[in-house]
């Protein structure tokens, strides 16, 4: 038995569709194929990818962290909130390690509430 399947009628670029259209043509597929292939690919490859920090931006956070902390006066324990709401999700869902109520923003954390110093906090 098939799996179920929804209809659906998106309105697209039209250079794309022409692009989509191409590829099916060449590749004698069908266009619900290639679609349903690009669909897949981007909701289970690229999707979470998006919300994954490199180990070489990581290392390069803590290192700047721990050879600017007399800047920040920051305890140790304050860094991993700091590290939490720099490399939080742009879509702006909590993190669990952060609660957003004592951080303010996720992406630009409040200097009264992390520690930071003002006069070295960029306005």
């Amino acid at each position: 038995m098939a799996a179920p399947t929804k209809k659906f009628t998106p309105e697209i670029d039209s250079a794309l569709y022409e692009e989509l259209e191409a590829s099916a043509t060449q590749n004698g597929q069908s266009q619900r194929y290639v679609l349903e292939q690009a669909l897949g690919f981007y909701l289970h490859t690229v999707v979470p990818s998006q919300h994954l920090v490199r180990p070489e931006v990581m290392s390069t956070f803590e290192e700047s962290v721990a050879g600017n902390l007399d800047l920040l006066e920051v305890s140790p324990s304050r860094i991993v909130v700091l590290k939490n709401a720099f490399f939080a999700r742009q879509d702006g869902a909590p993190n669990s390690a952060s609660p957003r109520s004592s951080m303010g923003s996720a992406r630009t954390p409040n200097p009264a509430t992390c520690g930071i110093n003002r006069e070295f906090t960029r306005q």
